[in-house]
């Protein structure tokens, strides 16, 4: 468990950089668009892929603290809730 969760941290982390990177790339683009509309749009896709990363950079950080147990739980291959032992009307 702890093995796979260093894995997908991993991962994560790698997808993060790309990320990264091709927003840096799509910022770099915007400074040479002429069209004023065309701009806009441009910017508009920036700002929505910058709070997209800024999200899941907070979730990478977030999954890191937890460790290996957070992904255990109802259904994800941990143990599920036990019933309630209260009675319930008939």
């Amino acid at each position: 468990m702890m093995e796979m969760h260093k894995q997908e941290m991993e991962a994560m982390k790698a997808d993060m950089e790309r990320m990264r990177s091709s927003l840096a790339q799509m910022k770099a683009n915007v400074l040479t668009i002429k069209d004023a509309n065309e701009m806009a749009r441009w910017r508009n896709n920036v700002d929505m892929w910058e709070t997209l990363v800024g999200h899941m950079e907070r979730m990478q950080k977030h999954m890191e603290s937890m460790g290996p147990g957070m992904m255990q739980g109802p259904g994800m291959g941990g143990t599920p809730p036990s019933p309630s032992t209260e009675k319930k009307p008939e």
